[in-house]
């Protein structure tokens, strides 16, 4: 019997947590996110200009709520920059954002977050069901039923590697909150709201 995923349990699961592209270590998104490292938009960009876009422009971000282009940009500076850099980094972006910058945020602009963790939902799904697919016990099959078994695990293994690493999130830019830095994104928010 072929079980369906449901829409309520998609809304469920996208509610418990899920975060896009939300920094894991202190080396930067690049390193963190393959898909970033290899994206031309982001190139250029290093990796506080990346943990900038990201704040400004990722529908993940703390900062997304923030009204007026000015407040969010100094909050995101305030977050994603030494503080060395910050009082540069806020003279040259009240006026204007460098391209590589804006290039890096039209692009973080336009990934779904809703539709990576269904994905990162249903390759769990598929992942199970290869599992319980290959859990058949085969002991009194034919030649032949044996054969094609056989073939079916050769694909199912495949399929099984390629899921395991998106599932790992290195490919889909999905993670748990609590396996991410996102709370020192949240902090830096709280304390910029709670100055001005």
């Amino acid at each position: 019997m072929i079980k369906q995923i449901g829409v309520e349990i998609m809304i469920a699961l996208a509610s418990k947590g899920y975060v896009l592209f939300a920094p894991r270590t202190d080396q930067g998104l690049k390193y963190d996110y393959p898909e970033l490292r290899d994206d031309p938009s982001y190139s250029n960009l290093s990796k506080y200009d990346m943990l900038f876009v990201w704040a400004m422009a990722c529908a993940s971000s703390p900062f997304a709520d923030i009204e007026g282009s000015i407040e969010r940009k100094e909050a995101c500076i305030q977050y994603a920059y030494p503080r060395e850099q910050r009082d540069q980094k806020s003279k040259t972006f009240r006026t204007t954002l460098p391209e590589g910058v804006k290039r890096g945020i039209t692009q973080m602009e336009k990934y779904s977050l809703a539709a990576r963790v269904s994905d990162y939902v249903l390759m769990k799904q598929i992942r199970d069901n290869i599992s319980s697919i290959l859990s058949v016990d085969i002991s009194g099959a034919t030649g032949e039923e044996k054969e094609s078994y056989l073939a079916q695990a050769k694909t199912a293994q495949a399929i099984l590697a390629d899921q395991r690493k998106r599932i790992e999130g290195l490919d889909i830019g999905i993670s748990e909150e609590s396996d991410t830095k996102i709370h020192e994104a949240r902090d830096v928010r709280e304390l910029y709201m709670q100055q001005k």
